[in-house]
């Protein structure tokens, strides 16, 4: 009886460790990056004769380490909005329900030692110091996120706007990076490197201005509880429909982009992608902008913001179709 007890506390532990770090968010990091190195950068560099210098365990150790450094930054995150949250979502706290406070900076400073161990590991195993201080800085950019830049207008949209897009950046900086520590295989790659800047950098912009469009409508929607804790953010300084304005253009924009990049699409014969940014993103933009544009309340926003997400994976998976050249 008292194993059967113990057996169901560990899961309902686990249950909402695994909330406190924002699973479904983690998974798709997982996917994005997944994506990223299978179905960008590995199809390319075989297709015009290359090969991968980054071994599948290291590929792993750098998803875990981004895995870790992310849910400690959302711990951290939650423990910094304990007041505000116990507002905007009273129902759904995690902080001082299920984990006492101590044991969740326990665990935060548990997960990033592992990250940091693992990224000294992964950067000796690479010949590149650089990437061990590339991770600790993530670190403290994350703690000093929820600590201060996310109560301040623009700044804090921007930080976690940056992160996001450079968890796609960091799979393709740390293949280049072991390329050019293989003299032969980067010159064996030399074709492809140019092919895979050109789509890494779309991808990674269009992860910035998503990551950017669904910030601010959360910031839309948890108005009250930021103000109770004195956050600047965009809707409370400019307000509500100012704030939708800036989500509304930035869309724009993103629609702007791709189609640039649709044309580029068109012209390197890349049909498949080029239908697919026509019939399913685009729409998708549209929507958003209509959801976006017709939001009052806390759950308008909320609903806006799931399909932000909704528009930021459809993205990411278009990857798939690359190889349809």
């Amino acid at each position: 009886m008292d194993d059967r007890r113990s057996f169901s506390m560990v899961n309902i532990m686990l249950k909402y460790y695994f909330k406190l770090i924002r699973y479904p968010n983690l998974l798709m990091l997982i996917l994005s990056q997944c994506l990223i190195r299978y179905f960008l950068i590995k199809p390319i560099v075989e297709s015009n004769g290359g090969q991968m210098a980054l071994s599948d365990f290291n590929f792993f150790l750098l998803v875990m380490i981004t895995l870790l450094i992310s849910g400690a930054g959302y711990i951290i995150n939650d423990y910094f909005d304990l007041e505000g949250d116990k507002i905007n979502k009273p129902l759904k706290l995690i902080i001082g329900h299920h984990f006492s406070v101590e044991q969740s900076r326990m665990i935060y400073f548990v997960m990033n030692l592992t990250a940091l161990a693992a990224g000294s590991y992964l950067s000796v195993q690479l010949g590149l110091w650089q990437l061990a201080v590339i991770f600790l800085i993530i670190v403290l950019m994350l703690w000093y996120y929820s600590a201060r830049y996310k109560r301040m207008m623009f700044w804090g949209n921007f930080v976690v706007s940056s992160l996001t897009a450079f968890s796609l950046f960091i799979v393709w900086m740390v293949e280049f990076f072991a390329l050019r520590a293989n003299p032969n295989l980067y010159v064996q790659n030399l074709n492809s490197i140019h092919l895979v800047n050109v789509f890494i950098y779309g991808y990674v912009f269009f992860a910035f201005i998503t990551s950017m469009i669904r910030e601010i409508i959360k910031d839309a929607e948890d108005v009250e509880g930021d103000m109770r804790v004195q956050c600047r953010t965009i809707p409370i300084v400019l307000g509500q429909r100012i704030a939708r304005l800036i989500a509304i253009f930035l869309i724009v924009m993103s629609m702007g982009a791709l189609v640039y990049a649709m044309i580029k699409l068109w012209e390197f014969n890349y049909d498949v992608l080029f239908w697919y940014v026509a019939v399913v993103l685009q729409p998708l933009h549209i929507f958003l902008i209509y959801k976006v544009y017709l939001s009052n309340t806390s759950d308008d926003f909320h609903n806006a913001s799931t399909y932000s997400k909704v528009l930021m994976l459809a993205g990411l998976l278009s990857m798939v179709l690359i190889s349809f050249h």
